[in-house]
């Protein structure tokens, strides 16, 4: 703190490069995100032999969305909805957590520690969650417009606006 403090020219550059990529309806935490999730895919770019975020490229993708400025595509709605929600907690490791209870659902979790936490009434279900990030799990075998409340419930956690900050479109 004491460098930046001491280097006045730093700390203006700085603030000139977040007002510069700043638009009319953004917060400065939104436009600090969509800098945080751009700079982890130019590195995730530069890394060989590692998938897209989507695990695949716009071109022939059903679902199409934009997380805090950026394009993506995926193969289907599901898929989709792990990448944004993988991205968010790469940004904030206590989001799933916090999610998590926001989401829960009469019958199932949606989001769990483990597959079978994700479907504790049906064991015979745990095969159809999948990982998003290691030690969290989603239920895939729910329809488009809860995969669309849980995108809601998270950016409500992660203060970002649905619509603006994500738009998604699981019309398919």
């Amino acid at each position: 703190m004491m460098m930046v403090a001491a280097e006045p020219d730093v700390l203006e550059s700085l603030l000139a490069a977040l007002a510069a990529r700043q638009r009319a309806d953004d917060s400065l935490i939104t436009v600090v995100r969509r800098i945080l999730v751009n700079n982890t895919k130019a590195s995730q770019a530069e890394a060989p032999n590692q998938a897209s975020p989507s695990g695949t490229s716009l071109d022939g993708q059903k679902v199409h969305y934009q997380l805090l400025g950026e394009v993506r595509a995926a193969p289907n709605a599901a898929t989709a909805t792990i990448d944004i929600l993988a991205t968010l907690a790469s940004l904030d490791p206590s989001f799933l957590g916090q999610l998590a209870p926001k989401v829960r659902g009469s019958s199932r979790n949606h989001l769990a520690r483990s597959p079978e936490q994700v479907y504790p009434r049906r064991p015979d279900l745990a095969h159809l969650t999948k990982s998003i990030v290691p030690g969290w799990y989603i239920g895939t075998n729910i329809a488009n417009r809860e995969k669309l409340r849980i995108l809601r419930a998270a950016c409500t956690v992660t203060r970002l606006t649905f619509g603006i900050d994500l738009k998604v479109d699981f019309a398919e």
